[in-house]
Order: C-alpha cells, then sequence, then structure tokens
C-alpha cells in the first residue's frame, strides 16, 4: 500500500495565499491601452459615442476607465459641452484647438491626468476642470487660450509657467465671476502682444482669480498702443501675492497696464517696481503698495 499523504490547512493556505499574490502582481503590472479619441461631433455632447473616431475601435465616451486611457483631440472651431455625469470623470490629455470651446457645467467635472494643451476657450460654468500636470501648457507662443470660471465653477491649472497671449481684438482673457475660482498656482509669467488699441482684460467679479506666484506682467514684442486691464469688481480678487514687475513694452502707452479698484475695499498689490503703470480706484477704495520703490506710469 502506498503511503497517503495529507497536506495541512496550513499548508494549503499558503498555497492559495501564494497564488493570490501571483496574480495581484500579473494586474499590478499591466497597463492600461492607450487610444486617441478625435472629435467629430455633430452636435456638442461630449457624452454622446458618435461624436468621436477611436481610431476603429467600437464607438464609446472617452473617460479613463483603468482598462483604456484616452488621449483627446478637440479640433480648431469645435464647441464641446461636457456633460459626462459623475465627480471624478478623467482623461489622460486633452488638447483643445485655436477657436474652440469646452464648458463644464454646474455639478460635473473633469481632471486632465496628464497633458492640456488650451488654444481655445475653457469654462466652468459651475463644474470643475482640474490639471495638475507639470507637462501641461495652456498657452504658448501665437496662443490664444481663455480661462473663465463662473457660477461658483473652478478651474485648477497647475502646469504652465508662462502666459503668453496673441490674438487680436479687444476681449476677456481671464474672468471669475459670480463665486467661481480660476486658479493658476505655478504661473510666473503674463505676456501679451497688444496692438492698434486693442484691450485684453483679466477680471474678477464676486470672484477670485488666484496668480499668486505671477512675479512679471508685460507686453510683449511687437506690442504698441493696447491695454491690459485688471478689474476688481463685486468684491472680486485677482490674487497678486508675489508679483515685482509691471512691465510693458518700451515704447508703448504709459499706462499699458491698468488696475481698475472698483469698490470701497483695501487692496494689496506688492510690487517692488512699478512702470507704466495706471492705478484707478473708486471712492473709498485703499492701494497698498509696501515695497514700492519705483513708480513711472499715469497716476492714481
Amino acid at each position: 500500500m502506498r503511503p497517503t499523504c495529507h497536506a495541512s490547512p496550513a499548508a494549503n493556505l499558503g498555497k492559495i495565499t501564494g497564488l493570490a499574490s501571483l496574480l495581484l502582481l500579473g494586474f499590478a503590472g499591466a497597463s492600461a491601452a492607450q487610444v486617441n479619441a478625435v472629435w467629430q461631433g455633430t452636435d456638442n455632447s461630449y457624452d454622446n459615442p458618435s461624436n468621436w473616431d477611436l481610431g476603429g475601435l467600437p464607438a464609446a465616451v472617452p473617460i479613463n476607465d483603468g482598462t483604456t486611457d484616452y488621449d483627446v483631440f478637440i479640433g480648431a472651431s469645435s464647441s464641446v459641452f461636457f456633460d459626462v455625469l459623475g465627480p471624478s470623470n478623467e482623461v489622460q490629455s486633452l488638447s483643445l484647438g485655436t477657436d474652440s470651446s469646452f464648458e463644464v457645467p454646474s455639478g460635473l467635472a473633469l481632471n486632465v491626468v496628464g497633458e492640456l494643451d488650451a488654444n481655445g476657450v475653457i469654462r466652468a460654468t459651475g463644474g470643475t476642470l482640474t490639471n495638475t500636470s507639470p507637462l501641461s501648457h495652456f498657452a504658448l507662443n501665437g496662443g490664444a487660450a481663455r480661462l473663465f470660471a463662473t457660477n461658483n465653477g473652478t478651474v485648477t491649472l497647475d502646469g504652465p509657467a508662462v502666459y503668453q497671449y496673441n490674438r487680436t481684438g479687444t476681449e476677456e482673457i481671464l474672468a471669475a465671476r459670480s463665486g467661481a475660482t480660476l486658479s493658476l498656482p505655478t504661473l510666473t509669467s503674463i505676456t501679451l502682444n497688444i496692438s492698434s488699441g486693442w484691450v485684453k482684460n483679466i477680471v474678477a467679479n464676486a470672484g477670485t482669480v488666484n496668480l499668486q506666484n505671477v512675479t512679471t506682467i508685460g507686453a510683449g514684442a511687437g506690442a504698441n498702443d493696447g491695454y491690459l486691464d485688471l478689474y476688481y469688481q463685486a468684491g472680486g480678487q485677482i490674487n497678486l501675492a508675489s508679483l515685482q514687475h509691471i512691465n510693458p513694452q518700451a515704447g508703448n502707452n504709459q499706462d499699458a497696464v491698468r488696475f481698475f479698484f472698483q469698490d470701497s475695499d483695501t487692496y494689496n498689490v506688492p510690487a517692488s517696481t512699478a512702470v507704466n503703470t495706471d492705478f484707478r480706484l473708486s471712492a473709498g477704495a485703499t492701494l497698498d503698495l509696501p515695497n514700492l520703490t519705483e513708480f513711472s506710469g499715469v497716476g492714481f
């Protein structure tokens, strides 16, 4: 008679645990498939699978799902309304073409995990759009990115260091209204090419524009007779806690960068050097410039 060997329960448990560990390691080593999603929209609904070309793959809405990560491409002059339900939607990257718009409405949210290349308009009309990737660049040479947050919406972009804007005409470029927050905490410089009497506006109207690390605001090469106007309205605040230099192009208007403080509040712009600047205060407003060492603008 052959001897009989009985494995103990502890030994069996060890085998099961070892197998489970191998399976978990296998899953951990697997990476999500990377898929390009190209906007082909016949309407403006992001949540409509027929609006996307996934390179021959079955129709789907491009939202990361753990097995597939999507790089989203929206071409020039497109209008996209983000209507995917849920508080934690993500895509791997988002590219927004010139003169296109991308809107996130109230109650909805999108996080761009990797690169955000925005050359159009981003609006958070009560919703939330975030991107904390160091790869993001929402403004480049030839850039046309404009960012707006309204109705308690939030736009937070942590990647870019420089905002360059070169479009012609008079228009708002950054704005937060009605309890909204537009936050660009890693931005260090704003450079604008403004000419022919055009005006670009940064507006905080009962909202907050966070430019906390911007040290320099100025006009770039070729600027002539244009203006950058910053408006503080209805309790709104533009956070310029690190601002040191306001330097329009040599030969430009003396007041090429103008600040409009339109409430009877106390404002703080801790500039160490203010060149070619115009500060305009409403009745009862107070402006604190604790580190000012030079002023050659139009006046107060």
